[in-house]
């Protein structure tokens, strides 16, 4: 502000004081409700009213998939569920979670005595009747891998993924595993009220939970076809054709899905079938052109000496 405009609006803010203290008439600011607060899983429950099981999807049971699905979900001031978005989870589980939370239903929140919009996290839990929880594998440490700063590099099968700022590496989130798979690495970045967010989720587990000592004969394409049918059964369509492409030592096929909604993340599966082992990528992200940026986050470590071959029994 120049010397001049000083000039000219000091006389009018003094008239302003002094008329206002004159008066009585200094208004003091009225703090506005907010639109929608985030509240705690723990708490959002208490007001739970109407809760729908999931319906074990049959591609899961057959591969005997078991596990957690985390989602962000918007509650409307009423108490209906108005979004419901995929934070993590089994690709072949997180559809089944999300069409039965879309029912559920909650008693109004209260804010100072009024309802309002709530957004909080549902963790959805698939387990097999008559089975024990699927325990993640424990990985030699050459399988499962090393964390310098914020590049996770894999030598065993010869790739690392450097993560950008906007991901913050959450591991130890999924520690206990996604449906016996070990998660080597789960980064995220926070989604928005009108934009979801965006992680990578790398998965391996021992290649005879699917096919036994055949093993030998399946590539990722045949994870892949499994996880476009259960998908399917749940309204998301794969995007585009499969490809086929290798990184590191890994055969990868990869598969797109999306759905109609704009507020829904899309998603990109890709597999490998490698010594005995069947390594899972799940990339999450607002378009198609989110997950390539976040498949470009991996690239090829030039490793000289053999790796070490999984012992069978």
């Amino acid at each position: 502000m120049t010397y001049k405009s000083k000039r000219i609006w000091a006389p009018v803010l003094g008239a302003l004081l002094v008329s206002g203290a004159l008066t009585g008439a200094q208004e003091t600011p009225v703090e506005k409700q907010p639109k929608r607060i985030r509240v705690s899983q723990g708490v959002v429950e208490a007001n739970l009213l109407k809760k729908v099981a999931p319906t074990y999807p049959e591609a899961a049971k057959a591969a005997r998939v078991e596990g957690l699905v985390v989602l962000t979900v918007i509650i409307t001031e009423g108490g209906k569920i108005q979004e419901v978005r995929l934070r993590s989870g089994d690709p072949l589980l997180a559809p089944a979670a999300m069409e039965a939370v879309k029912q559920w239903a909650y008693k109004p929140y209260l804010l100072n005595g009024e309802p309002i919009e709530v957004e909080t996290t549902i963790t959805v839990r698939f387990q097999l009747r008559n089975q024990p929880p699927l325990a993640p594998q424990a990985l030699p440490p050459e399988v499962a891998g090393t964390f310098t700063g914020t590049v996770y590099r894999n030598d065993f099968f010869g790739f690392q993924c450097a993560l950008p700022a906007e991901l913050a590496v959450k591991t130890n989130e999924l520690k206990g595993g996604l449906g016996g798979r070990t998660v080597l690495l789960h980064a995220s970045a926070e989604q928005t009220q009108f934009r979801p967010g965006k992680s990578v989720t790398l998965m391996a587990e021992d290649a005879r939970y699917y096919w036994g000592e055949k093993w030998s004969e399946k590539t990722g394409a045949d994870y892949v076809a499994k996880v476009t049918q259960a998908l399917k059964e749940r309204g998301i369509l794969s995007s585009g054709l499969p490809t086929e492409f290798r990184l590191g030592k890994l055969a990868f096929h990869r598969q797109n899905y999306t759905t109609e909604s704009p507020l829904r993340p899309v998603q990109s599966v890709l597999a490998a079938v490698h010594e005995g082992y069947v390594i899972t990528v799940i990339l999450i992200g607002p378009g198609e052109h989110d997950l390539d940026s976040l498949f470009n986050l991996f690239t090829e470590v030039k490793v000289t000496s053999k790796s070490p071959s999984k012992a069978k029994d």
